[in-house]
């Protein structure tokens, strides 16, 4: 968790484009006013509203007033006369020498304060005579305009002429088809619903009888952008390939930045193509948090996710050399490996631990991001310091090693395993060294602890007789004696290698071997049918192994903690019958107790270790249902879902114990009955009546089955009805006295 926090305070934020909500200069004081117009009569007069530049992002027009009291509001169509645009201005359609008697104002909202004011002057309309044919006139020659996504767009194209021009909308090059995504009313195009590709360059052309005009307008259909980085959270190995996805929506999107750890990526590793960031080979420094930002000029979003170093191997990627030298000089051995979890490096002189004394140095350190470096520096080095080195480099994923000879000349010494010492003929040098212990049926590498420079051959034995007895047995020119599938009883005893100088000197060692026998588990099962509820126990016998011998219990890789017998909050008993048996049993099944069940037995050797998959079959249960209280003629619709059971499951259902045959994944069946069922998925079913009537009565039951078992739930539909007039009958039964008998049954 340290490490999550540590890579989410590396986030950053880019800064926001335009003006944010602390702008003092947005707060500043403001006046609005409305703009006159002067138009030809027929033609349409178009009136805007006046705000100063420093706020004009900040203020939105919502309506116009009409002669101090009628607002007008924005509308797709307008009322034939007056037509507000969304884009806040006013179309007075038609114009003519009454709409001058008028005055307007505009009314906006400041979009940060929520202020509403009204414009301190008003707007009005002059209507000039037209003087003989007049071409088409714009104000303006380009248009731009910007709209949020699914909002109504209502595209202006209003030029002044005599006669009043008529207009023809393109897009692309091509006429605008009108249908209900696009229509035309006079000099306007409605887009009731902008989508993303209505975005682009429109022209407007205005004509008459004098002549022709243009009007090109851009749209910019925008919605909010967002961004998602997948894999949310990518676990990579060292020196394998790791590429993130940014996944955007939104419109437009005009920039694509990738960070990591707050730094742009442009200065760092990686290829980047647009949405896409790719490393080739991952290094321990790509670990961290990566950030996806798109932006546009006035929003942006981000996408965030986390590489992780997965486990890997170790790898060495720097080895010392073999070399030949004299005595007295000092010595440094060095190896770079790397590897996730970082890898620990160990050393060994001919197999053996190296010798403890002052003038052996082993470091180990780890720089920032780099690979662990570990190094063995000996002072002053002596013949018997010679040997084969090795550094082995380990993690819980594995282990890689290194080895080279330090040939050092001088005078033959050879070790000899005694009280685990090493004693060396003509002055003593000791070098550590315990027994020997070899695993039966494994195989067993012994290496000739020689020192001394050149050595002419070396030569081993057990007892009096010269290796190899077999061909189990493999002497190798390096000094090392092999022995194949070790067997305990055979292979057991005092091993001697004797070595060679060219001057015909000889010097022996003994190494003592101890062969054990490593666990073996008989193979255990559960059986596959078993039911909640149910009573299970499994034995784990150990029939081979030396002792001292440790058997535990593992669910789902997690060790089983046992308190006097029982495994606390599980239900599990777990009881040592001997040394070599225990038994672990359950009472009462329950869905927690499936899983991955191990037995674990471990000695001296070796562990060995079995898995027993426990099942616990699981009968489909349904969700209770009901019909309620129906009158003839409601519809009704319940649900059959199995909220728990195996899969595969299947569902049918029953109408007074008698099928109600289905034949696809929905259909309509018995048209005596008129009624659907619908297989939405495998848990869940739904039975469906358009309308209800005596005839539907009856009880429903929903059949769920799994391999475990059938189970069924059943509802009673009851139909209340109306009631139908059968008939009447009259009949004098007392003087001045009618009886009115009605038979009504349910319809």
């Amino acid at each position: 968790m340290v490490q999550a926090k540590a890579s989410l305070s590396q986030l950053t934020s880019l800064p926001m484009t335009g003006r944010s909500w602390f702008d003092p200069v947005a707060m500043q004081e403001y006046t609005i006013d409305a703009g006159s117009s002067i138009v030809v009569r027929g033609n349409s007069a178009v009136l805007r509203c006046i705000v100063p530049s420093f706020v004009k992002d900040f203020i939105k027009v919502t309506s116009w007033l009409q002669d101090g009291n009628f607002n007008i509001y924005p509308s797709r169509d307008g009322d034939g006369k007056l037509h507000m645009l969304p884009t806040g201005e006013l179309v007075v359609v038609n114009a003519g020498s009454a709409d001058s008697y008028s005055t307007y104002q505009c009314r906006v909202a400041h979009r940060l304060s929520g202020e509403t004011r009204v414009s301190t002057g008003v707007a009005r309309i002059s209507v000039s005579e037209a003087h003989g044919l007049t071409p088409p006139r714009f104000s303006e020659r380009t248009l731009s305009i910007e709209a949020p996504r699914d909002e109504l767009v209502v595209l202006p194209c209003f030029a002044e002429g005599d006669p009043p021009p008529e207009y023809r909308w393109e897009f692309g090059g091509s006429p605008v088809p009108e249908d209900e995504q696009r229509y035309t009313s006079g000099g306007l195009l409605i887009i009731p619903r902008a989508r993303p590709h209505d975005s682009g360059r429109y022209t407007c052309t205005a004509s008459n009888p004098a002549g022709n005009s243009r009007l090109d307008v851009s749209l910019l259909v925008s919605w909010p952008l967002s961004a998602r980085v997948s894999p949310a959270l990518l676990t990579a190995g060292l020196g394998q390939p790791a590429q993130l996805t940014c996944t955007t929506t939104g419109h437009p999107v005009t920039m694509v930045l990738w960070m990591k750890n707050g730094q742009s990526l442009s200065s760092l590793r990686g290829g980047m193509s647009g949405e896409v960031f790719h490393l080739a080979s991952v290094s321990r420094e790509d670990q961290g948090m990566y950030q996806c930002f798109v932006k546009n000029e006035k929003d942006m979003a981000q996408g965030t996710a986390e590489l992780r170093l997965g486990d890997t191997p170790p790898q060495l990627v720097y080895g010392f050399i073999r070399q030949n030298i004299q005595p007295g000089p000092s010595v440094s051995l060095k190896c770079v490996a790397s590897g996730n979890p970082t890898p620990n490096i160990k050393w060994t002189l001919d197999g053996y631990p190296l010798p403890l004394n002052e003038r052996f140095v082993i470091g180990q350190y780890v720089p920032m991001y780099g690979d662990v470096i570990s190094h063995v520096n000996i002072t002053s080095v002596h013949v018997q310091e010679g040997g084969t080195y090795q550094c082995s480099a380990v993690n819980r994923v594995g282990e890689a090693s290194h080895s080279a000879q330090l040939n050092v000349y001088g005078k033959l010494h050879i070790g000899q395993i005694v009280a685990a010492r090493w004693l060396f003929q003509g002055a003593p040098h000791v070098r550590p060294m315990g027994e020997v212990s070899a695993v039966a049926g494994e195989n067993l590498k012994i290496t000739c602890p020689v020192a001394g420079f050149p050595i002419d051959g070396v030569k081993w034995y057990k007892g009096d007789r010269e290796l190899p007895i077999n061909r189990r047995h493999l002497v190798f020119p390096n000094n090392t004696l092999v022995i194949e599938k070790v067997q305990s009883g055979v292979d057991n005893g005092v091993y001697r290698c004797d070595a060679t100088d060219k001057q015909a000197r000889t010097a022996s060692g003994t190494a003592h071997v101890n062969v054990m026998v490593p666990p073996k588990i008989t193979p255990f099962n559960f059986r596959s049918d078993l039911h909640l509820g149910e009573r299970v126990g499994v034995q784990c016998v150990v029939s081979k192994g030396d002792p001292p011998l440790d058997v535990y219990w593992l669910k789902d890789g997690h060790k089983l903690g046992v308190h006097d017998g029982q495994v606390e909050g599980e239900g599990i008993v777990l009881r040592t019958l001997d040394q070599f048996t225990s038994v672990l049993s359950i009472g009462a099944l329950a869905l927690t107790h499936g899983g991955n069940y191990t037995c674990q037995a471990r000695n001296n050797a070796a562990l060995a270790t079995h898995t027993a998959p426990l099942s616990v079959n699981v009968p489909p249960a349904i969700t209770p249902f009901s019909f309620g209280e129906l009158s003839a003629g409601e519809r009704v619709r319940v649900t059959c879902s199995v909220k728990r059971g195996d899969g595969p499951i299947s569902i049918s259902w029953l109408k007074d114990a008698s099928p109600l045959m289905s034949q696809g994944p929905s259909l309509s069946l018995h048209d005596e009955l008129d009624l659907t069922i619908q297989h939405l998925e495998e848990y869940s079913s739904v039975l469906a009546i358009r309308s209800v009537s005596s005839r539907h009565s009856g009880n429903y039951t929903c059949v769920a089955s799994n391999p475990t078992r059938t189970t069924m739930f059943t509802a009673q539909l009851l139909v209340t009805g109306k009631l139908h007039i059968l008939g009447v009958v009259m009949a004098g039964m007392c003087p001045n006295t009618d009886l009115h008998l009605f038979i009504l049954i349910p319809l």
